[in-house]
């Protein structure tokens, strides 16, 4: 189902569309990241193995026309983890 979604974002001309509906998808499965930063205060749950494989194959999907928008999105997301994680360990 959410690769479905997948061919339908990657079919969006809009690049503000694409990008909202990148970050929907990444946080109804890690809700601990929302608008660009990661809440410390929640705990990010463990997904199987099956699901984290078709998150990556629905952003595959995506980054088929929208490479650009899906690796800036990959590249906040680390940052902002590397960011929260050093904060923490300050």
């Amino acid at each position: 189902m959410i690769e479905l979604q997948g061919f339908v974002i990657s079919k969006l001309q809009k690049s503000d569309t694409v990008q909202m509906s990148i970050e929907k998808i990444f946080s109804m499965f890690h809700p601990e990241y929302y608008g660009n930063t990661f809440n410390a205060n929640l705990v990010p749950e463990t997904f199987s193995e099956d699901l984290r494989v078709t998150i990556a194959q629905t952003l595959g999907i995506i980054a088929q026309n929208h490479i650009d928008l899906v690796t800036e999105f990959i590249g906040t997301v680390f940052k902002c983890k590397e960011k929260n994680i050093s904060g923490v360990l300050s």
